[in-house]
């Protein structure tokens, strides 16, 4: 509070409101919601009604439609950080703000020079350390992330700013230089369970990671004693990632900050209309994260909204434009809609690009194994599944081999392959094992199937080759012409 109160902005009053679902911490933070209602700038409706709520002004809250681009209006406020930071250069907070707004923009280079110069002023401010490390790993630069956190002394004594160094160094698979210390703060007590929450969250996934399920546990129970949106959403994740059990609590979901802890828990109970409404407000609170959108993409797969999973991850491709996940969603989404030919570009694409550096990704091969099924060549679809397949056991991937032997199972009963009705039972006794709610959820949609009114296949499909020895797709040549 007393280094927001030092440097106000929107950003750091939206950081000190991720607690607005403990009421009992609502004295302490009204202040920076009360800034946030005076203030002329354009603020997320999710944000002014938790402001209200902790303000304590009773009226009913409407939500807001959701646009996310709201481009004019970012355009303004822009222009007003600039005439700020143009009267004063010093202020890095602004500047955090600004970048933000180019984030959304999908202007990442400017954002990019915003968040440096605001770090190179104060190279040892907690909130703007934090939102810069949150822009390098949105930008898929966790290298240039964690380095700023490396280079400042503060990361060696601030449990926030280290537990998100921990987390980090995971994600790279570095060793974690930090957990020594980590675990002499947590047990020293020296700081009150707010501050501890995101440090214990971070250790307790290491110690999961690593099979240490019993200290796991008592860390996340410590950082769930007043917890955070972040440390909410981890703790989702990894109970479901890692089959641990996990009691929820209600008041984790009333925040209306916590829009990802709601989304890996609408997830984890197979509630998926109510995840892709808590992805898409996910989306809204961070238009330049990533991880929204993909959950959005997929779970509108899921759900067999095809055309909406199509806008969806071509709108997050604008912001986002080489990520692999997003064209893999995208392929799926096109294919599922017999859109073939699109399809296969924009796979050729990324099967390109994954050749460069070094390896085909399973989700990439069982697109193509979808694909080729759609084109009535069923026994090269079925052998690029089980491809994927193959490579979703050696990694140790349930989940994801659940999907795929769902996916080859609905393939095989959309193109009437003769032995569709043994792969359906060979999926449902695998599903079975696992216990995948998406996996369930994508059988159960077989039973729907119209086998009657099925898209007819391309005269000449693309012909395509897998070399399982070097793991690559032989694409076919093609001329500039059509010949």
């Amino acid at each position: 509070m007393e280094e927001w109160r030092e440097n106000k902005s929107i950003g750091g009053a939206a950081n000190l409101l991720s607690f607005g679902h403990v009421d009992k911490l609502h004295p302490l933070i009204r202040e920076p919601a009360e800034y946030i209602l005076k203030s002329k700038q354009y603020i997320p409706g999710h944000l002014l009604n938790l402001a209200k709520r902790i303000s304590g002004i009773n009226q009913d809250i409407v939500k807001q439609k959701r646009n996310p681009e709201q481009t004019q209006k970012f355009y303004v406020d822009a222009a007003l950080l600039k005439k700020k930071i143009n009267t004063n250069p010093q202020d890095a907070i602004s500047l955090v703000d600004l970048a933000r707004i180019y984030s959304s923009l999908g202007q990442n280079k400017k954002a990019e020079r915003a968040i440096l110069t605001a770090v190179n002023l104060y190279p040892d401010h907690r909130f703007i350390l934090r939102s810069a490390s949150r822009f390098f790993i949105h930008n898929n630069d966790a290298e240039q992330s964690l380095y700023l956190l490396n280079k400042s002394e503060r990361t060696r004594n601030d449990p926030w700013l280290m537990a998100a160094q921990i987390s980090i160094s995971v994600i790279l698979e570095k060793p974690q230089r930090l957990i020594k210390k980590a675990k002499e703060i947590i047990n020293s007590q020296s700081y009150s369970s707010v501050h501890m929450s995101e440090l214990c969250g971070s250790l307790a996934t290491i110690q999961i990671i690593d099979g240490n399920n019993k200290d796991a546990r008592r860390n996340f129970n410590k950082a769930l004693a007043v917890p955070n949106d972040n440390t909410i959403a981890q703790a989702i994740w990894v109970s479901q990632y890692y089959k641990m059990q996990i009691t929820t609590k209600a008041e984790w979901f009333s925040d209306p900050l916590s829009s990802e802890a709601k989304y890996y828990n609408y997830d984890l109970l197979g509630d998926f209309e109510g995840a892709l409404d808590a992805a898409l407000e996910w989306q809204y609170d961070e238009p330049f994260s990533i991880n929204p959108a993909i959950a959005a993409v997929y779970m509108a797969s899921i759900l067999e909204k095809y055309e909406d999973s199509e806008k969806y991850a071509k709108r997050a491709l604008l912001l986002h434009h080489d990520d692999i996940n997003l064209m893999n969603n995208l392929v799926f989404a096109l294919a599922a809609q017999n859109k073939i030919k699109e399809a296969e570009n924009i796979l050729g694409t990324v099967i390109k690009h994954e050749q460069h550096i070094g390896k085909v990704s399973p989700q990439s091969i069982a697109n193509l194994g979808m694909i080729l099924y759609r084109n009535s060549d069923f026994i090269e679809g079925e052998k690029m599944y089980r491809t994927a397949i193959e490579l979703y056991e050696k990694e140790q991937d349930s989940f994801r081999k659940a999907m795929a032997i769902s996916f080859l199972a609905k393939e095989a009963t959309i193109a009437k392959a003769s032995n569709a009705e043994c792969l359906r039972a060979e999926a449902k006794s695998f599903v079975k094992k696992t216990s995948s709610k998406p996996a369930e959820k994508v059988l159960s949609t077989i039973e729907g199937i119209d086998l009657i009114d099925r898209a007819p296949s391309l005269i000449k499909p693309i012909k395509w080759k897998y070399d399982k020895e070097r793991n690559i797709i032989i694409l076919p040549k093609s001329k500039p012409f059509r010949e």
